[in-house]
């Protein structure tokens, strides 16, 4: 009984990983919402490429460019569409624009990260530099007033014995 605990407590201990994976830079609603639409829109790129004619991914792709509900195209317009570069281009250039967009919400988060970091880390040095309160004396002293109370009581109290 107690060896099969043990074997079974070994093969959980090789499932946990030793290193642990880095974590994921936060992500914003909006950085998701721009990512979702870079995988679709990459998606599309790839069908066009490869030919694969008219999809659901494809007209998803013309409803959220506007191109479906303000243009009114019949289903065969919709496929001529698909075959022409200036679609390639369209697809092409959002794909780069939300790109670009990614970049630049990345870039402020890891300014914004690296400002707190040092604002903190100021804090930190003028914190150590500043010394003992007015309150600890002129001893110096590193104890905080609440460990010498402490230390005054265990003192006093082993004088008593």
């Amino acid at each position: 009984m107690i060896e099969a605990r043990m074997a079974a407590v070994k093969m959980v201990k090789q499932d946990v990983p030793k290193e642990h994976q880095a974590r994921m830079p936060f992500r914003s609603k909006h950085q998701q919402a721009l990512l979702r639409k870079r995988s679709t829109m990459e998606a599309a790129l790839r069908e066009v490429v490869a030919k694969k004619g008219m999809s659901m991914l494809q007209l998803t792709c013309m409803h959220d460019l506007g191109i479906t509900t303000s243009l009114n195209l019949s289903s065969q317009d919709q496929e001529l569409l698909l075959d022409t570069r200036e679609w390639r281009a369209l697809l092409q250039a959002e794909i780069q624009s939300s790109k670009n967009q990614l970049d630049s919400m990345a870039k402020k988060q890891a300014r914004k990260c690296e400002h707190q970091a040092k604002r903190q880390e100021a804090q930190e040095y003028l914190r150590d530099k500043k010394g003992p309160s007015k309150f600890c004396g002129n001893t110096n002293s590193s104890q905080t007033p609440k460990e010498l109370v402490l230390g005054i009581h265990l003192s006093s109290w082993f004088l008593l014995l």
